[in-house]
């Protein structure tokens, strides 16, 4: 299932990420017979989550960039992209794609952890 609470807003580099990661969950996931939700564009707590994939084993969040060209970066330090012109343009973000993953998991595992005691212990 898919969940948006409004029509995303994504850039136009972002937009044609989502629509081909959308088409791969669907394509992967249809036959599962657990079943999965994919929740679009939303926010929790002070992160904004492009797409959220959520089984019953697993949450998965997946941030798009709006950068074309070969990505390159540390686990500290800036990012940049190569692109297909030759050039190497430094990624305009306050911080670098993977501190802000590590962050947006330990987020949303403590969001799912306080709102879904209920449902399951783990």
């Amino acid at each position: 299932m898919l969940y948006s609470a409004d029509r995303p807003r994504f850039k136009p580099n972002e937009n044609r990420q989502y629509e081909r990661v959308r088409s791969r969950l669907v394509e992967e996931l249809d036959d599962d017979p657990v079943g999965y939700h994919i929740i679009v564009d939303h926010i929790i707590g002070a992160h904004q989550y492009d797409l959220i994939l959520l089984k019953n084993d697993a949450a998965v969040s997946i941030d798009l960039k709006g950068y074309g060209g070969k990505i390159v970066g540390k686990e500290n330090g800036p990012w940049s992209v190569s692109t297909a012109d030759g050039r190497n343009v430094t990624m305009e973000q306050d911080k670098n794609p993977f501190i802000q993953a590590r962050a947006q998991r330990y987020n949303l595992m403590n969001y799912l952890n306080s709102h879904l005691q209920r449902l399951s212990k783990r």
